[in-house]
């Protein structure tokens, strides 16, 4: 079965009107009516969680799962039921009604030294903790987290006491040593979001040193992850000297992975957060990619699985896959308005029509299995 012929069915079995993939697309995503808890204060140990959910026609969600990137059962129950109670004016396309799925919120749960006593976690269906006085208590909430002040990073002693000894271990450059260390202080518990970003962010140096240069670049997107918090920034949960190097670290994985679409978004970040010198060497790089990512060539990106699967944000809506070394099983397209699952085929190029808004890919098979990525404008 050739794609084109795959995508005309999936549409169908979409429910997508096929002429309107002709048409002009237009695009509203769903507009938050009711979202308590997306603030709660964490309890004991900080928690980062990111939620995907669909908001059906009627505004409500559906098919909600948690990553716990770092987290732990009880927080990530809680949330699922948190997500539930969320209401949404509907998304439409092309001016109907339409159901937007994988949807995201980053939860970050922090511990703030500041904040006045409040009550524990509970309350129905794990709703975060009511204050006293207020009738909402999402609103509460985050009236006095922002009274509050900032929440400072705190390493943990576990950590902080790891810290030094993997620096050692990195600074001699035995970088098998360091990641030991690396699994040594998570088998302790990580307890903070600045210890699960700053072991991250070791991971990826000690892992650069072993030239496994996929393994590295997965290691900062974990130290790099951001959310909006309560003021409407967004935050990281690095110091800025460690961040600033951090993202110098994945710009330089990524255009290494030749994963260009990647490299750019982070040229971004550096540029828009830091006051980099006009001489410094990566705005020829961003250029060299910018031009790369307009011109109508193929862009070829460096893919290898780890842990059963890897992600892949595509900068086209056309793609094929070559070059496979392992066994690569199939592709998941996560899509605003459509999912697909693909069975992998040599020499097939797949295409992911505008109308089902942006993906994201998921490859799945054996570990250590690598492949080429081609990206096609037509």
């Amino acid at each position: 079965m050739t794609l084109s012929i795959y995508v005309r069915i999936a549409l169908v079995l979409g429910g997508v009107c096929a002429s309107a993939v002709s048409m002009a697309q237009t695009f509203v995503k769903p507009e938050p009516i009711f979202q308590e808890g997306r603030f709660a204060p964490g309890f004991g140990n900080e928690a980062i969680v990111t939620a995907h959910y669909t908001v059906n026609t009627e505004g409500k969600t559906e098919d909600i799962e948690l990553a716990g990137e770092f987290s732990n059962p009880f927080v990530e129950s809680a949330l699922k039921e948190t997500v539930a109670d969320w209401v949404f004016k509907p998304g439409s396309y092309n001016g109907q009604p339409s159901s937007y799925h994988n949807q995201e919120w980053v939860f970050v749960m922090r511990v703030n030294p500041n904040m006045p006593p409040m009550p524990g976690p509970g309350g129905r269906r794990g709703a975060p903790p009511k204050v006293e006085g207020c009738a909402t208590g999402d609103n509460c909430i985050s009236e006095n987290i922002a009274a509050a002040g900032p929440v400072p990073l705190a390493l943990s002693a576990d950590v902080k006491e790891g810290f030094e000894t993997i620096s050692t271990l990195i600074s001699a450059q035995d970088f098998d040593g360091a990641l030991k260390e690396i699994k040594k202080v998570e088998r302790k518990g990580l307890h903070t979001v600045f210890d699960f970003s700053l072991v991250n962010d070791l991971k990826a140096t000690a892992y650069m040193g072993k030239k496994q240069y996929f393994e590295a670049l997965e290691a900062t997107k974990l130290a790099t992850i951001s959310a909006p918090n309560v003021q409407g920034d967004i935050q990281y949960f690095l110091t800025d000297d460690i961040l600033k190097n951090t993202l110098l670290k994945q710009f330089v994985l990524a255009t290494t992975n030749r994963q260009f679409g990647l490299a750019y978004d982070t040229y971004q970040i550096l540029v828009d957060k830091f006051d980099l010198p006009a001489d410094e060497k990566i705005h020829e790089q961003a250029t060299i990619i910018k031009t790369a990512l307009d011109s109508p060539d193929p862009l070829p990106a460096l893919a290898k699985i780890t842990d059963k699967s890897w992600s892949f944000k595509p900068s086209r809506r056309i793609f094929t896959v070559t070059d496979v070394v392992g066994s690569l099983k199939r592709i998941d397209a996560h899509c605003e308005r459509s999912n697909l699952e693909l069975e992998y085929m040599p020499d097939v190029d797949w295409t992911l029509p505008d109308a089902f808004g942006s993906c994201t890919l998921e490859f799945e098979g054996r570990d250590d299995t690598t492949f080429t990525i081609y990206e096609f404008k037509e």
